[in-house]
């Protein structure tokens, strides 16, 4: 019923907004002014259109022109006057929301010059810019050794490995052709929440990849016409992202049908990893099968001699020959059995595009991708499609709109596989995933006078992941990627087919850390990292998040010097998930209750409504921007925060049964409502410098995964509780200032950019707040500490340019310095309690003060997190980067990025003063990484046919990027380690990140080491 009503709510606002429109775009704009080549006077009317669309503008008295909503990319105008030769301006470059200013000097026809075709001037800086923004254009993508939005990231200077100016990931927004896919679940944003504790007790692991970035989709760069990072103050029409925004503009097919097909494969023994074989450690497993083998012998023997004597074996004799003889099952892994990455990566794509008729446009790509991953077991395998089409219904009405979908096996019936340290010798124990994910959206454009136009928007975003395991043959054993359906224990029958009760080993799955037969407990029990040799947690988990949004713009250029821009928008999303997890003990005598399950489904909204003002006078750009959003989570608080649950009976499976659930009140919290004001300045002080200005006031609301983790959770009668996190959090605020200038140093051959900015966040990071309740604490988690990021950015770059007649270069070169400051408490106040009792539950009125520790004593430290690439480590203090490009003849291209930057931070535990164990951070080694693409072109008539190689840590560099933050392994890690402040005494190895058990990665599944060299080759035709 509630999705009807979103449907016909959306149907009734396209509607209302194409009959009532109200809009605005983010494309580009082309300006100008048309003079007489000889006397310099201007030519009022001389016409401007863009050669192969319907777009155009005439000169007016002054002869000044302007085009709106030109989609990013490169183009040719054509000028013409009567009595005027006719003058072609090719190589015009367009882009994503900024104006290019073509002057153009028409001669008269009595010269008898025919048409006239020229180059646009090239400018290496955008005066027009009023906030830091970096765009790489798709012949930069194309060229480079980039294959991930990471890889483009990487090269912006205020980037790292998806972190923005020290924002977290969540704190980024992605936008594409005015949609945004950001995934506002996030399931990694839940490392604070009781989310954590069930996937690393689950053995489930996501990847280093997909952690760095929070999109519903992933974006096929065959298909992107320009990738922007703005890391200022958007524009109004833009969501509110508290670190940056990341844009992009699809290619819009123009011009004869062409297309593309590219192949590319890794070096044929596939991708190593970096650090210590994960298989290092088999002696100690395999002395422990030694050690059970030689104990089920003797007491096989004392049993049996008991028995021959006439006597009965005692119990406890018979217990261990049982539980010996029912591990000897369990040692399943032999050398290799789980090795399948020795094979190359794979990477088809291919596209079309072009004009079907004069009126109708379309771009098509299509990518596969599989890969056997760096560790065993792993397997990852994608396929993709992306469309972008446009009609013109007539001169002044288009309609647009693009698609895409990205399958991750849901559609085609595979499932990837994952590796998980704690389950390399029972990897049957890694659960199994996959997912869909599609993106579609269909856009009104109308013109209604050449200054004004106005823009209707409806999109959907959609995004399925599944986790869990298979039983395709249905004997009750979940086999080493095993195809099938996920069992997903929804019924009683299938609970008590998989999953054991307490004692009970004749099942796949166990109940809660069994030891005994289920794992090596020593020496491999380390930081709480068993490795298991057998009986993982039964584990189900699917997430749908569904966003359906409508927009509605304006904009009008009323005279030169104003552009206004209004519009609203509307977004609902449907988040549903159920998670079944098998760890919070046993229950022998109800199957039933063998299962923690966390099932929701919301329908939280948003709506914005927004206006700004693009100033130009002479030079001068100001640019004013209002946002107001409205966020509601549509979802009710707890009761009370000091009993949170209560005993009842419940029905999650059609059984009824006796459990824990939470008790919630009977009204939705208030939505929340917030005010972002955004203001850009960029003024010259010479024809080839300017300094710009931009400040802004931004808000988002926490990860989903986070607000909404545990909301129904259900758990059995046991004497702890799992984490709890308050639903009323307030939203995460930043202000951000920052002030820059762009100069011209050599004209059309180098710019430099230099950036000054500071940001102070408002509810950055999470605090555990603990209740001690009579049947165990309570933990829960809330908003409240802040932050404060600072920074210098200098790139200088060189537009593409000749040099010896024969040479054409072009790149830039980046430094960025990044202080990023978060707070913690002190401890050291009474007043400061983070510890609560039962009997303050009146003194609180049954909440926590959670708007007190906004006021407590806090202590400021640098960001650390190294102890875990998936959701920290991104504090880099110092930070270099640089694009070239180098073409030479015979059509050779020989292309390279590479990235340097400081070690991350860690926390030393054993300083020489003790009073600041834990508080007093030390820097791990710098990193290093060289990319190298060399490519070879061959043509034959309009065809293109080009092989390139890739050659990714160039020279092999060591780079550490985490390390393990167990006991142990914190000691060597800090002994390895001289000149941190510690007081163990250094080692002479060197930097050693992988503990006393040598392990190239932690739990969670992030990696100590970055990778080591490695190869892929291609082929690419263009036709």
């Amino acid at each position: 019923m509630k999705q009807r009503w979103y449907q016909f709510l959306c149907l009734l606002l396209l509607m209302a907004a194409v009959t009532a429109p109200v809009a605005l775009a983010a494309n580009g704009k082309i300006v100008g002014v048309v003079r007489e080549a000889a006397t310099k006077n201007v030519l009022p009317g001389a016409n401007i259109v863009v050669m192969g669309t319907t777009m155009g503008g005439a000169a007016d008295a002054q002869g000044r022109y302007f085009i709106l909503n030109v989609p990013p990319g490169t183009y040719t105008l054509q000028a013409s006057a009567v009595g005027f030769s006719k003058v072609k301006v090719e190589g015009v470059t367009v882009v994503f929301d900024q104006t290019v200013e073509i002057n153009v000097n028409m001669q008269s026809e009595a010269v008898q010059l025919g048409e006239v075709v020229i180059a646009a001037e090239r400018r290496v800086v955008d005066k027009n810019r009023t906030s830091t923004k970096t765009t790489i254009s798709s012949d930069e993508i194309q060229n480079l050794p980039a294959v991930s939005v990471i890889d483009l990231l990487n090269t912006t200077p205020g980037a790292f490995n998806g972190f923005v100016r020290g924002g977290a990931i969540t704190e980024t927004k992605t936008v594409v052709e005015g949609v945004d896919i950001t995934n506002q679940v996030y399931e990694f944003a839940a490392d604070n929440s009781n989310q954590s504790i069930i996937r690393g007790s689950g053995s489930v692991v996501r990847s280093n990849q997909s952690s760095q970035l929070s999109t519903n989709t992933s974006i096929n760069l065959m298909s992107v016409e320009q990738f922007s990072l703005n890391t200022g103050a958007t524009g109004a029409e833009n969501p509110n992202a508290t670190a940056g925004t990341i844009n992009y503009a699809l290619k819009e097919g123009h011009g004869p049908l062409s297309g593309s097909v590219q192949a590319r494969v890794s070096q044929f023994n596939g991708l190593t990893h970096g650090g210590p074989d994960v298989y290092n450690l088999d002696a100690i497993y395999f002395a422990d099968k030694s050690t059970t083998s030689s104990r089920l012998t003797t007491n096989r023997r004392l049993r049996d001699s008991t028995v021959a004597a006439g006597g009965v074996p005692a119990g406890t004799l018979l217990g261990n020959v049982v539980a010996d003889s029912t591990r000897m099952t369990k040692y399943v892994y032999a050398p290799g059995r789980y090795i399948n990455n020795a094979k190359p990566l794979l990477d088809f794509e291919g596209s079309i595009g072009g004009n079907i008729t004069d009126e109708w446009r379309v771009f098509l790509t299509g990518r596969y991708y599989d890969s056997h991953g760096y560790f065993p077991n792993e397997r990852n395998r994608e396929g993709d499609i992306t469309l972008k089409t446009s009609y013109a219904l007539t001169n002044d009405i288009k309609l647009s709109g693009f698609g895409i979908v990205n399958d991750k096996g849901k559609l085609f019936g595979w499932k990837n596989s994952a590796y998980a340290d704690q389950t390399r010798y029972f990897l049957e124990g890694t659960p199994q995933n996959n997912g869909l994910d599609w993106v579609g959206s269909l856009k009104l454009t109308q013109v209604l006078s050449p200054s004004t136009f106005y823009e209707v928007q409806a999109s959907q975003t959609y995004h399925n992941e599944q986790q869990g395991y298979t039983d395709g043959n249905a004997d009750g054993y979940a086999s080493l990627n095993e195809p099938g359906d996920f069992i997903t224990f929804s019924t009683a029958a299938d609970i008590a087919k998989y999953i054991s009760p307490a004692g009970d080993l004749s099942k796949f799955f166990r109940v809660g850390d069994e030891a005994g037969p289920s794992q090596i407990n020593a020496p491999m029990s380390i930081g709480n990292t068993q490795a298991y040799i057998s009986r993982p947690q039964a584990y189900y988990e699917n997430t749908t998040a569904i966003a359906r949004t409508v927009k509605a713009d304006l904009t009008s250029q009323v005279d030169f010097h104003h552009q206004l821009k209004g519009g609203l928008q509307f977004r609902f999303h449907d988040i549903d998930k159920v998670l079944r997890i098998s760890m919070l003990g046993a229950d022998a005598t109800d199957n039933r209750g063998r299962l923690m399950v966390d099932a929701y489904h919301f329908f939280p909204t948003e709506m914005a409504a927004y206006a700004s003002d693009r100033m130009e006078f002479g030079g001068l750009v100001i640019n004013l921007g209002l946002r107001m959003e409205r966020w509601d989570p549509r979802a009710p608080d707890y009761y009370n925060y000091f009993n949170p649950s209560r005993v009842d009976t419940v029905d999650y499976d059609g059984q009824l049964r006796r459990t824990n659930i939470a008790v919630r009140t009977a009204d939705n919290l208030p939505a929340k409502w917030f005010l972002s004001p955004r203001v850009g300045v960029s003024h010259p002080i010479s024809e080839t410098a300017a300094l710009f200005y931009s400040y802004s006031r931004q808000a988002i609301p926490p990860p989903f995964s986070r607000l909404y983790a545990s909301f129904k959770n259900v758990f059995g009668a046991i004497t702890s509780f799992p984490n709890f996190v308050s639903l009323n959090q307030d939203l995460t605020k930043s202000s951000n200032y920052e002030i820059g200038v762009q100069w011209e140093v050599l004209p059309e051959r180098l710019g430099l950019n230099f950036t000054a900015y500071m940001r102070d966040v408002e509810n950055y990071s999470y605090q555990p707040l603990t209740i001690g309740l009579p049947t165990g604490q309570s933990t829960w988690w809330i908003n409240t500490q802040y932050a404060d990021a600072r920074g210098l950015e200098l790139t200088l770059q060189a537009p593409r340019q000749r040099h010896f007649d024969f040479l054409n270069v072009s790149g830039r070169i980046s430094y960025a310095y990044t202080y990023i400051k978060a707070s913690s408490f002190t401890g050291n106040d009474a007043s400061q309690p983070l510890l609560f009792a039962v009997t303050d539950s009146g003194k609180y009125n049954n909440k926590l003060p959670f708007g007190d520790f906004t006021y407590y004593n806090k202590v400021q430290n640098d960001v650390s997190g190294g102890q875990s690439t998936l959701t920290g480590g991104y504090d880099r203090t110092h930070r270099v980067t640089y694009t070239l490009s180098l073409e030479f003849p015979e059509d050779i291209i020989v292309s390279s990025l590479g990235t340097f930057q400081s070690g991350f931070f860690y926390p030393v535990f054993y300083p020489a003063d003790a009073r600041v164990a834990g508080r007093q951070l030390a820097n791990a080694p710098w990193n290093k990484m060289v990319d190298l693409r060399l490519e070879k072109g061959v043509r034959f008539a309009s065809m293109r046919v080009a092989v390139f190689a890739e050659i990714k840590n160039l020279f092999n560099w060591t780079n550490i990027i985490g390390y393990d933050n167990t006991v142990s392994g914190a000691q060597l890690w800090e002994s390895s380690n001289p000149g941190n402040g510690s007081t163990l005494t250094p080692a002479t190895t060197g930097p050693d990140p992988t503990g006393n058990y040598h392990r190239a990665l932690g739990q969670d599944g992030s990696w100590f080491y970055d990778i080591p060299r490695e190869f892929y080759f291609g082929v690419r035709l263009d036709f």
